[in-house]
């Protein structure tokens, strides 16, 4: 007669399952464990003292007169020009822009950064649109030049008032 063997049975090979999943599971956690172990030997941290926060600040001051009374008399496309000091009394440095407002367009008005030249200006009239002046380290000055020229097609008699705006951006 034949020998038999005996079957294994469903719960013997779910054992066995088990048993190899439970070994894998213990290697798995133990590598985890060991490599975590070895991580928190290589690593380190510190505190960084950032200091204080201080914000800049912008400020301008104009000195100088103008003399109204050497833009008087003048004939039909004569000029004067007058020099202002520009000085930035802030802590940061400025991009400076000039800008004019004029009454009525019997005067043009023109800016320009640096001393007053002995003839005229030859950039474009200052309008309420900036004029690019340059730019200005902080506690530091400069000479901006306003000229003031009739218009050639201005009438006999004609005045106009203006004013100069010079403003500073942060750079």
């Amino acid at each position: 007669m034949p020998e038999l063997t005996p079957r294994p049975t469903r719960g013997r090979a779910l054992r066995g399952l088990l048993a190899t999943s439970g070994a894998v599971a213990a290697a798995i956690v133990l590598a985890v464990s060991l490599s975590g172990a070895s991580l928190a030997l290589w690593t380190d941290n510190d505190a960084a003292h950032a200091g204080t926060v201080t914000s800049g600040t912008a400020s301008l001051s104009i000195t100088g007169t103008l003399n109204s009374a050497l833009w008087s008399n003048l004939i039909p496309g004569e000029s004067v020009r007058q020099s202002v000091t520009v000085t930035n009394t802030g802590s940061v440095p400025l991009a400076l822009q000039g800008s004019a407002t004029r009454a009525n367009s019997a005067v043009e008005v023109r800016l320009a950064s640096g001393a007053c030249p002995a003839v005229a200006l030859t950039s474009a009239q200052a309008t309420v649109t900036p004029t690019a002046l340059g730019t200005l380290a902080a506690s530091a000055s400069t000479t901006v030049c306003i000229e003031a020229r009739l218009a050639s097609a201005a009438a006999i008699g004609a005045s106009s008032t203006f004013s100069v705006t010079v403003s500073g951006t942060q750079v």
